[in-house]
């Protein structure tokens, strides 16, 4: 009987014995399972690294899935494959640490919206660089080749110092790359909006501005009032196409806040006509028809210059030989003989910017707008803008007289090269009006032959506008 009471108590006692162990059992699952639970969800690409965080000297790491991450050295954990995957640092029995692990697949590329990038000096521009895989953003690293010139911080960060040009290369863990040109230029404290005031309604508008050519990349937004007259080309939106007919203010706005706003009217125009006095080449620039239709120009917007000064002071002339000269650069030979041969619209520009230079003129501005259609010459004429155009003489059909290379660009002349100055059209009539210095006299052409001819002799043309 006495042995049966003591059985009795000794099973009691194990039966506490092991409730108090599967208790214990439980409440460390549960806190360990609250741990893991807690734990932050930590995303790797494949053979990335990271370095697990330790609160005391000593530990020991475990991974759980040891293929999908691996314990390397130390505290550091290594992406093996894709997969979910947990890792334990344990302090003792009952102190550790859980991480859990998502492995993606490694990124393949890092891409940035824009590659070349102006600033003004002392601004900031966030690069904004995109290296995902599986939906996952990866950390990347940033150097700037030229750090007087700017410095990037860690997390892409752009901010300028110095005028100049430096290069940003990002890299991710797996040393892909990716490099931003950032072009540092002078602060920008004006910028004007170079536009006609009326434009027709059959022709889109070419936005244009005074803003240095260094900086032709610079950030600037282009906005309308009405979008219902005019709408921005989504591909560039320095391209505007007319909507219907009637009044818009377009406003320029650039990333340190100048801005500037031109009133234009769009509508269907049918005819234009300048009263323009064009000088006569003969006798004494019989080759420098180019030089005189830009002097006729100047001296219809009030300038009182000779043709033989600006051929003489302002107009570069090459004593190469023609077949080893950029007729966009030079004047090919002389104007004041008949060997001469001629130049193209880039040298027409060139001409009056070094008149405008010498002369600290700052209010006109000479664009090169070859290239554009008949349609597009017209929006100058209904503007009262003369057009220095290119032709031949007489308006007959253009044919190929030589080509050449100089620095790898062909050129090519064509018989019979002849410019003037284009001053009015008439739809009705289907008669386009020029000045012709060859003799220094107005005629009318047919609209087909002025735009066959023009068309053949690749568009050129070049227009001085005010700002």
């Amino acid at each position: 009987m006495h042995n049966t009471k003591t059985s009795s108590k000794i099973k009691r006692i194990l039966y506490i014995i092991l409730a108090v162990v599967v208790g214990i059992f439980v409440c460390v699952m549960v806190y360990a399972f609250t741990l893991i639970s807690n734990a932050e969800l930590i995303t790797l690409g494949e053979a990335e690294s990271y370095t697990l965080s330790y609160r005391e000297d000593e530990y020991v790491v475990r991974s759980y899935h040891a293929d999908v991450i691996t314990p390397s050295v130390s505290s550091t954990v290594k992406a093996t494959s894709q997969g979910n995957a947990i890792v334990c640092v344990k302090y003792s029995y009952f102190d550790r640490d859980f991480y859990r692990f998502r492995v993606v697949p490694a990124p393949k590329a890092i891409t940035l919206p824009k590659t070349h990038i102006v600033c003004e000096i002392n601004q900031s521009y966030e690069l904004n660089p995109s290296c995902v895989s599986d939906d996952h953003s990866f950390g990347l690293s940033f150097e700037s080749s030229d750090t007087k010139v700017a410095t990037v911080s860690d997390d892409g960060i752009v901010q300028t110092k110095n005028a100049g040009e430096c290069e940003i290369t990002i890299t991710s863990y797996n040393s892909l790359t990716a490099k931003a040109t950032i072009n540092v230029v002078k602060t920008v404290s004006c910028v004007s909006l170079i536009m006609l005031d009326k434009y027709d309604i059959d022709t889109d508008i070419k936005v244009l501005t005074d803003l240095p050519a260094d900086i032709e990349n610079y950030d600037a937004h282009i906005s309308v009032r009405n979008p219902d007259v005019l709408s921005i080309d989504e591909d560039n939106q320095f391209l505007l196409h007319p909507l219907s007919k009637g009044e818009c203010e377009v406003t320029i706005t650039l990333p340190n806040g100048v801005t500037d706003t031109k009133l234009i009217t769009i509508d269907d125009y049918e005819e234009a006509s300048i009263d323009f006095d064009i000088l006569n080449q003969f006798p004494t620039l019989p080759t420098g028809c180019e030089v005189v239709s830009l002097t006729s120009v100047l001296n219809h917007l009030g300038f009182d210059v000779s043709m033989t000064t600006m051929a003489d002071e302002y107009m570069p002339i090459s004593d190469e030989a023609y077949y080893n000269t950029n007729p966009h650069e030079y004047f090919m030979g002389t104007p004041y003989t008949w060997d001469g041969f001629g130049c193209y619209s880039g040298c027409i520009v060139k001409t009056a910017e070094n008149y405008f230079s010498d002369n600290g003129i700052n209010d006109y501005v000479a664009i090169d707008i070859s290239g554009c259609s008949t349609d597009e010459l017209y929006n100058y004429l209904v503007n009262s803008v003369p057009v220095i155009t290119w032709v031949t003489s007489n308006f007959v059909t253009p044919t190929k007289d030589g080509s050449w290379y100089v620095d790898d660009e062909l050129f090519t002349w064509c018989n019979h090269e002849h410019c003037l100055v284009t001053t009015g059209f008439d739809k009705n009539k289907d008669t386009v009006t020029v000045a012709d210095d060859s003799g220094g006299y107005s005629y009318s052409v047919s609209q087909s032959r002025f735009m066959d001819v023009f068309e053949g002799m690749g568009s050129m043309a070049v227009v001085i506008l005010r700002k």
